[in-house]
């Protein structure tokens, strides 16, 4: 079925990623995304990052970003992938970390305008933590932009689908709403931290007790334990990484 030329419900925002990434320009082959990711097997990374990095200085000049070819899904929805030109030297040197996030919003904010498009996901190293705290910054800079801040802009990373995969496996159990504790193996990294304080804030009263020595939850409802055995006093266990076979 066709779809309208103007349709665009989600953007994915992705960046040069070598020399060899330049044959991915629009028509001319299409993004990595698609297939196989190639790289340029010449040069040390070195050289290829510098080379990248003056290519991209020179098309600045001309254009902030380019896009591929539409992509439809279940015959309803219209994505599309969008780089921003940015090369791996950006992401190497702090000095450009300001610039590369305000690229990142400048595209969302002209894509809002173009079509409307209010999801985005940031993909390869937009989403790096030392560059905006895994995407946490990017959103902050959209609330405060006085264009996009009333604009119901959604913005997420590989980490956000699934965090938010695994919180709905969570509510979705059976007698979820009578369930008063769960026992959490790994809730001490981005994802288990992100499901346990989505939980505690639709369901204030669960008491969530983590199998871990640190502490990086600071909740009344959130206690820590290094006995493994304990997960018997529950009747819902979350295992978030894998534990030794010993275990």
């Amino acid at each position: 079925c066709l779809l309208p030329a103007n349709q665009q419900d989600f953007v994915f925002i992705g960046h040069n990623a070598g020399l060899a990434h330049f044959m991915t320009c629009p028509e001319w082959n299409v993004y990595a995304a698609y297939g196989p990711f190639r790289t340029f097997k010449y040069l040390p990374y070195q050289v290829e990052f510098m080379s990248c990095a003056a290519v991209a200085a020179v098309i600045r000049l001309f254009m902030s970003a380019y896009t591929c070819s539409r992509y439809m899904i279940n015959d309803k929805l219209i994505g599309r992938v969008i780089c921003i030109c940015r090369t791996p030297i950006d992401y190497i040197n702090p000095k450009r970390y300001s610039t590369v996030n305000k690229d990142i919003v400048k595209l969302i904010r002209s894509q809002y305008d173009a079509h409307g498009t209010k999801c985005f996901g940031l993909g390869n190293l937009n989403k790096m933590k030392q560059l905006n705290d895994g995407g946490q910054l990017i959103s902050d800079m959209v609330k405060a932009d006085p264009y996009l801040n009333d604009k119901n802009i959604k913005v997420w990373t590989g980490d956000t689908m699934t965090a938010a995969s695994v919180y709905h496996q969570i509510i979705d159990l059976p007698d979820f709403d009578s369930l008063e504790s769960i026992f959490f193996i790994g809730a001490n990294g981005k994802i288990g931290n992100a499901v346990c304080k989505h939980l505690l804030t639709t369901k204030p009263n669960l008491k969530i007790r983590i199998y871990s020595l640190s502490h990086t939850l600071d909740h009344p409802n959130v206690s820590y334990t290094s006995d493994l055995a304990e997960l018997l006093n529950h009747k819902v266990v979350i295992i978030g990484k894998q534990l030794a076979p010993r275990k």
